[in-house]
């Protein structure tokens, strides 16, 4: 896939409706529908900059405010990360019936999705973990333990339904 090809695909997750939930019993319910996870080869992450990913998540941010102005009487969360396991940007959006985001492990909100961006286009591993990089660096288990104990970092932005704010 070439990188247009790939943009016409990002237009798409634009679009995409979003489903609000009514009460926080449904916030398993939005995890499911409102999480999308964008990959890519390496050669096309080399391509791509910043400010065009900048740019789409900015589309996505509008569109969904849009959507809950239009269909929601409680605002939102989104938020976006990282995924380094799966080589992928991934976000979502809950109901803001509560604050905190549905993660297992440690991380830190920070006001801007540029690092994150900046992370996934320097990835090296877009094309998967090479064997022998796996093997060659086998962590000691207290540089195992201290990895998995570092916080990653997530964009987090509430997204009104106040009519006001569009």
């Amino acid at each position: 896939m070439n990188k247009n090809e790939f943009m016409e695909e990002l237009k798409e997750i634009v679009e995409d409706p979003l489903f609000i939930g009514n009460s926080i019993e449904d916030l398993t319910d939005e995890a499911a529908e409102n999480t999308w996870s964008i990959s890519m080869g390496q050669e096309l992450a080399n391509d791509f900059t910043m400010e065009e990913l900048v740019s789409f998540f900015t589309q996505v941010q509008t569109n969904r405010k849009e959507q809950i102005v239009h269909t929601s009487d409680h605002p939102m969360i989104f938020y976006a990360w990282f995924d380094w396991q799966s080589a992928s940007l991934r976000f979502s959006l809950m109901s803001a019936f509560q604050e905190k985001l549905p993660f297992g492990s440690k991380y830190k909100t920070i006001a801007s999705i540029e690092p994150i961006i900046v992370e996934f286009l320097q990835f090296q591993f877009h094309d998967g973990f090479p064997f022998t990089e796996i093997h060659d660096e086998v962590p000691t288990e207290t540089e195992e333990k201290e990895k998995v104990n570092e916080p990653f970092n997530v964009y987090v932005v509430i997204l009104s339904n106040d009519r006001e704010t569009l």
